[in-house]
């Protein structure tokens, strides 16, 4: 065979394992969709806390706020539900912040202020 012909075989081979594994996976891989319907991402549930992603993370990580990782999805999923139990007991239940972030810090200074924090 000559070099070209190697060439040609060698990418029908490649295209026919990359059309195989992605099939595979794809049977494989729940819907994320329906894995997390009714679930908001850790980015969400920051912007409505007021607070960083990272914030959130800790909260889950100290068991504070009840989170789950679907499979199939990148990062965690929060109910809503949860996250305005948790918000009630921080005493901070249905104060939305703003999306701008210098009205971000000012919500979260006037906050602050509120809780006697300086």
């Amino acid at each position: 065979m000559s070099a070209s012909a190697d060439r040609v075989a060698l990418e029908g081979l490649r295209l026919f394992i990359r059309e195989v594994v992605h099939e595979v996976l794809t049977e494989e891989r729940p819907t994320s969709t329906a894995a997390v319907e009714g679930y908001i991402g850790c980015t969400e549930t920051a912007r409505r806390a007021g607070v960083e992603p990272a914030a959130v993370r800790r909260w889950v990580k100290a068991g504070l706020l009840a989170a789950v990782k679907p499979p199939g999805t990148r990062g965690l999923k929060i109910k809503p539900a949860d996250l305005d139990a948790f918000m009630q007991s921080r005493g901070t239940a249905g104060v939305l912040p703003p999306a701008d972030p210098i009205d971000l810090t000012a919500h979260r200074l006037a906050q602050s202020i509120a809780r006697g924090h300086k």
